[in-house]
């Protein structure tokens, strides 16, 4: 798969894909006129988005149009890679060669424990995340209440600042849980991005923290976790991406808001 630059973007090759965020492919005249730029200047930035892998072209009734490449490949490669725990035997495994370190927890209590050693990590600051749509549509099948609340209040705890990327969708289906569940989330240090479903259509949380992904699948109750510099990074750089991409949300200023709108939504930071 071909690295993805995104370092020195412009500010209009940043509008530019935020046109096209939402899935729909556009011709060179059309984001001319919407973005009130000159063609010329269209074209040229459409090129460069081009050899940075982000957009692709293609051609609709024999019209050549623009839009954001599309993720299949990125989402296979993951479902292959996560695939290597979808086994029936339940031992975990460490596999570890040079730069690289891999273990493997294929039980449910590993995975909840990993959850928990995340979100209590005081050496970890700041985590990033990426929740597939999947997975966070069904979050709350997976896990009780009771674990969200311990989870969200160890990150209260450690004084942990958390920047997630999720989905439409998964942003929807949060706003409409139980006031105790909301609640739970205040005093947070938390910043979402919101992004199309689409984008990130996938069965799994990506966790980036202390150096390390996790790769965790409530769902099939697995969890892969890798220590290598090279991966760390490059997945980094998606993020990045989807954040370019994403609705920014303050966690708390929205839940706030909830509370005023909502007198069974009392709020406190205990």
């Amino acid at each position: 798969m071909t690295q993805t630059k995104i370092f020195g973007i412009t500010p209009i090759q940043q509008r530019i894909i935020q046109t096209l965020q939402e899935g729909r492919a556009y011709k060179v005249t059309a984001l001319a006129t919407m973005l009130h730029l000159p063609r010329t200047t269209i074209e040229y930035n459409l090129r460069l988005l081009k050899d940075y892998n982000l957009i692709e072209q293609i051609k609709i009734q024999n019209h050549p149009e623009w839009r954001l490449r599309q993720t299949e490949h990125l989402l296979n490669k993951i479902s292959d890679f996560i695939a290597l725990c979808n086994l029936n035997n339940k031992t975990s495994k460490t596999i570890s060669c040079e730069g690289i370190s891999i273990e493997l927890s294929r039980t449910r209590e590993e995975l909840e424990n990993r959850y928990f050693e995340i979100s209590s990590a005081l050496n970890s600051s700041h985590i990033f995340a990426i929740q597939g749509h999947q997975s966070a549509i069904k979050q709350f099948d997976d896990f009780s209440l009771d674990f969200f609340k311990k989870i969200h209040q160890q990150q209260k705890k450690n004084k942990i600042i958390l920047e997630g990327v999720t989905s439409q969708g998964a942003w929807n289906n949060l706003n409409n849980q139980t006031g105790e569940l909301i609640r739970s989330h205040f005093g947070r240090a938390t910043i979402l991005y919101v992004v199309p479903d689409n984008l990130i259509n996938f069965d799994l949380d990506i966790i980036f923290a202390n150096k390390t992904l996790y790769f965790m699948n409530p769902r099939q109750g697995t969890c892969i976790c890798i220590k290598n510099q090279s991966l760390y990074n490059a997945l980094m750089k998606f993020l990045e991406i989807y954040k370019i991409f994403g609705k920014k949300i303050d966690l708390n200023a929205h839940i706030k808001e909830l509370s005023k709108n909502n007198g069974k939504i009392k709020l406190s930071k205990k």
